[in-house]
C-alpha cells in the first residue's frame, strides 16, 4: 500500500497530487554518500498472524513460510466498494477497509463475512491488530478501536487531518500520523491523546519501533526520531526529498523510497545518509515501502520496475518489470535462513517467466524466498529474491496498489474493484 496521492477534480477532469502539498516542493540531497557495512538483521518470523502495515513493528515487509510454490485462489470476495488499504490478518480473521468507509472482517479460511462497520469517510490506511483490538483510520481523521470478534467500537479519537499512515501499537499506545502534520501517542485503553508531536509537514508513513523509540518520515523531508514514552523528538535526519514510505529498520538502518525519485538508506542513530539509489534514466519516484530480507532491499517504483538492492551500498542487483506502476510494498516470503555469500545464480528462470536484469552480484549471501507485490497493471506478481524471475502471476483485472499480508499460509490482497482475495495451497 502506498496510497500516497489525492484527486483533485477541476473542470470535469480529475488530477492527482501525490501527497497533497507534500509533492509541490521537491528539495534534493547530493548523492555519493559512501558506506559503511550494516549490522546483519534476523528475519523475523511472521507465519500465524500479519498484525501490521509491513508485518512488524520494523516494517520489514517479511513474513516466514510456509507459502505455496505457485499459490492458488482458495476464495475471493466483492466488498463493492475499491481495496487500497492493506489488510491485516489475526486469529484465523482478515480485516480489511474499503472506499466506502467500511471495516469488514472475514473468515480467513473461506472469506465469509463475519462482520462489518459502517462509516462515511473512505478507509485507505492499513489496518492493525493487537490485544484483541482491531485499530483503522479514515480519511476524515478518525481512527477507531474495535472489538476484533465482534467490530463493536470501544473508542474513536480524532485527528485534524486525513489519515493515511497505518496505526502502530507501542506497548500501551498507538502511534498514528495525521496529514494535520502531527504524530499522535493515543493510549491503547481509551484512545486518549498522551501525547502529539509536530512534524512540521504531513505524515503518511507509518511509523516503525525500535526498542524505546518511534521512527517516522513525513512530508517535510525528513525522517523523525521520537521517544515513544512521551513524543519527544531525539533526531531529526535530513531525507533529501518527501517520503510517504513506512520507514523499513534492519539494526541501525533505515530504508526510504522518496518522491524525488531516490531510495536513500540512513543510519538513524547517528543521523547519516549511508547511501542513495537512483535510476538516472527513468527518473519515477518511489511510493512504495521497502521490504528488507537479510543483505536486500526490495521496493517497488512508479516507473513500473521492483527492484532489488543491496543493503550496503545500495547496488542494484536486479529489476523486473511490470506493465503499471508499482506502488503496492512488497512482502518477502522466505522459506529458509540467510544463505552463506555466494555468488550468481547459474539456474535458468521457471519456465513462462520473464527474465529479470540483473546486476553484477556484490558477492553478499541472499535469503532464499520470493518477493510478492501488486502493480497497476491489474496482476500480483511472485518473483524469485535470488534471481529477480517471474516464479507466479494473477491476473486480477482491477488496479492493484495495496500491499500483500501473509500469514498462515496464505496470501491476501485487495484491488481497486472491490475484490479481495485470498491465495494459498491446493485444497485437498
Amino acid at each position: 500500500m502506498s496510497d500516497f496521492r489525492t484527486e483533485v477534480r477541476t473542470a470535469g477532469r480529475a488530477w492527482w497530487l501525490v501527497g497533497g502539498t507534500c509533492a509541490l516542493v521537491l528539495a534534493f540531497a547530493a548523492s555519493g554518500q559512501t558506506s559503511r557495512p550494516a549490522t546483519r538483521p534476523d528475519i523475523s518470523p511472521v507465519s500465524r498472524t500479519w498484525p501490521v502495515f509491513r508485518g512488524d513493528a520494523r516494517n520489514s515487509g517479511v513474513a516466514r513460510g510456509p507459502l505455496a510454490d505457485r499459490p492458488v485462489v482458495r476464495w475471493q470476495r466483492e466488498l463493492g466498494a475499491g481495496i487500497s488499504a492493506t489488510a491485516a490478518i489475526s486469529d484465523g480473521r482478515v480485516f480489511v477497509g474499503d472506499e466506502d468507509g467500511r471495516l469488514t472482517a472475514l473468515a480467513l479460511t473461506d472469506g465469509r463475512v463475519l462482520w462489518q462497520v459502517p462509516g462515511t469517510e473512505s478507509v485507505e490506511a492499513p489496518v492493525a491488530v493487537h490485544d484483541g483490538l482491531v485499530l483503522w483510520a479514515d480519511s476524515g481523521g478518525t481512527v477507531r478501536a474495535g472489538d476484533v470478534v465482534t467490530g463493536t467500537v470501544r473508542w474513536t479519537a480524532q485527528t485534524a487531518g486525513r489519515v493515511m499512515a497505518g496505526p502502530m501499537p507501542a506497548g500501551d499506545l498507538v502511534l498514528v500520523g495525521s496529514y494535520d502534520g502531527h504524530v499522535y501517542g493515543l493510549r491503547r485503553n481509551d484512545g486518549t491523546v498522551a501525547w502529539r508531536y509536530d512534524a512540521g509537514e504531513r505524515v503518511h508513513g507509518t511509523p516503525a519501533i525500535v526498542g524505546e523509540f518511534a521512527l517516522v518520515a513525513a512530508c517535510d523531508a525528513h525522517l523523525h526520531v521520537l521517544r515513544i514514552a512521551d513524543g519527544m523528538p531525539v533526531r531529526r535526519v535530513a531525507i533529501g526529498s518527501v517520503s510517504g514510505s513506512a520507514a523499513a529498520v534492519a539494526g541501525d538502518r533505515v530504508v526510504l523510497g522518496t518522491y524525488g525519485q531516490q531510495v536513500v538508506a540512513l543510519d538513524w542513530r547517528r543521523g547519516e545518509v549511508l547511501w542513495r539509489f537512483e535510476d538516472k534514466e527513468r527518473g519515477h519516484p518511489f511510493l512504495s515501502s521497502a521490504a528488507i530480507a537479510g543483505s536486500v532491499v526490495v521496493i517497488g517504483g512508479q516507473d513500473r520496475h521492483i527492484r532489488a538492492l543491496n543493503l550496503d551500498d545500495g547496488r542494484e542487483r536486479w529489476r523486473f518489470t511490470t506493465k503499471g506502476k508499482v506502488d503496492s510494498s512488497p512482502v518477502v516470503v522466505v522459506n529458509g535462513e540467510a544463505r552463506p555469500p555466494a555468488g550468481p545464480s547459474t539456474g535458468g528462470p521457471a519456465a513462462g517467466s520473464r527474465l529479470a536484469v540483473p546486476a553484477d552480484d556484490p558477492g553478499e549471501g541472499i535469503s532464499d524466498g520470493r518477493a510478492f507485490f501488486g502493480s497497476a497493471d491489474g496482476r500480483v506478481y511472485g518473483v524469485d529474491l535470488r534471481t529477480g524471475a517471474e516464479v507466479w502471476r494473477f491476473d486480477a483485472g482491477g488496479v492493484v496498489s495495496a500491499s500483500p499480508a501473509v500469514a498462515d499460509g496464505c496470501l491476501v490482497i485487495g484491488t481497486a474493484d472491490g475484490v479481495i482475495y485470498c491465495w494459498g495451497e491446493v485444497r485437498k
